[in-house]
């Protein structure tokens, strides 16, 4: 019994790899407004084949790119993953809605557990829960928006702003 549940969320790891490639946008998102935004992330392929995520912020003045974001499966809860940038433990994710072909989008249960101060390298406490729309693009059809609304109501999640996407764009390859 305990190999099943280890094969299943090994599995549902690899989904969420595989459904980290390219670039995801923070659509809806209940971000504290304390915060810097998270705009999109992104992976980079380096020259010599390394994979990295990266997340693109808004200051409120200026884009800037964080990383190299690093996901680890959390084997005790079902659909989890720590996420770490350098050494601290940022926040714990958990995957509420999972992006198929006729529901292209991610509903994410962000739990913060620390701060990172990109001035000085320093972890912070900061606890706080907020959810996240996350899209592969930045124009979704009104389907998609019907579905996500539909799929937050379920939730009891009846207000998550929508992000400014537009203050920080991709670097087109």
């Amino acid at each position: 019994m305990v190999h099943c549940k280890i094969f299943s969320t090994i599995f549902v790891y690899v989904i969420l790899v595989q459904m980290c490639e390219g670039i995801w946008y923070h659509f809806l998102t209940g971000q504290p407004e304390s915060e810097d935004k998270i705009i999109f992330m992104d992976k980079v392929v380096s020259p010599d084949g390394t994979e990295q995520r990266f997340e693109t912020r808004y200051s409120g003045t200026s884009c800037y790119k964080v990383g190299p974001i690093q996901l680890k499966m959390d084997i005790t809860r079902p659909k989890t993953f720590k996420k770490f940038l350098n050494k601290c433990h940022m926040s714990d994710l958990k995957l509420m809605h999972k992006n198929s072909p006729t529901e292209p989008y991610q509903i994410v249960k962000v739990d913060n557990k620390n701060f990172y101060n990109t001035t000085d390298g320093g972890c912070v406490p900061s606890v706080e829960t907020h959810y996240v729309v996350l899209l592969q693009t930045t124009t979704p059809a009104d389907e998609t928006l019907l579905q996500i609304h539909n799929d937050l109501l379920g939730m009891g999640i009846t207000i998550l702003p929508k992000n400014n996407l537009s203050v920080c764009q991709p670097k087109r390859k």
